[in-house]
């Protein structure tokens, strides 16, 4: 029989204040970003000259400011029971966090990629144009065909996939020398790719 008294990872014990007021900041610059977006939509800056800009509108309208920091929050949230196994803790099952995670995106993913296509298709065969959305080649250039404006935001999660496939390799790379080499290699191989 299980422990009930020991806390499940990811439950509210792990529960830490800060990151939470974070994504309260998070959500606030998405939320600033799109009502500037509706507001100011069909206004170019390129064409205005000497136009004062406060501090404030100038980080939130930095461009997917918001969206950077919920990927740190989750890269710190997510990473912290890899690197606890890579330092000798209890291992992550991951097929639990797999499912964890598709559970969480895909099925609303997957209806919106749907519903974008149906939208945006002219003729039958532009319903075809989602399919790569479905299995996140949006983030290859060159190998989807925009579906404006819905899939102007999916770059968002398919960079996120990216993470979460990638994340239970860490405890592999932390372990040993050799391991944070060929990790080091690989990170440096993909920012330039």
């Amino acid at each position: 029989m299980p422990d009930r008294r020991r806390p499940r990872e990811g439950r509210q014990s792990d529960l830490i204040p800060e990151i939470e007021s974070l994504r309260g900041i998070a959500i606030t610059l998405v939320f600033l970003l799109h009502v500037d977006t509706a507001i100011t939509l069909g206004f170019h800056p390129a064409s205005a000259t000497n136009l004062l800009v406060s501090p404030l509108r100038a980080f939130s309208m930095g461009r997917h400011t918001g969206v950077s920091l919920f990927f740190v929050i989750s890269g710190f949230l997510l990473g912290r029971p890899f690197v606890r196994e890579a330092a000798g803790g209890r291992r992550v099952r991951r097929r639990v966090y797999f499912m964890r995670r598709a559970l969480r995106i895909l099925p609303l993913y997957f209806a919106a990629v749907i519903v974008a296509s149906v939208l945006c298709a002219h003729r039958f065969a532009d319903l075809l144009r989602g399919v790569p959305y479905l299995v996140f080649l949006n983030s290859v250039a060159g190998l989807t065909v925009p579906l404006p404006p819905y899939s102007d935001v999916w770059w968002s999660l398919a960079t996120e996939v990216q993470f979460y496939v990638l994340l239970p390799m860490l405890p592999f790379f932390l372990r040993s020398r050799l391991g944070r080499s060929i990790g080091a290699a690989l990170l440096m191989a993909y920012t330039l790719a």
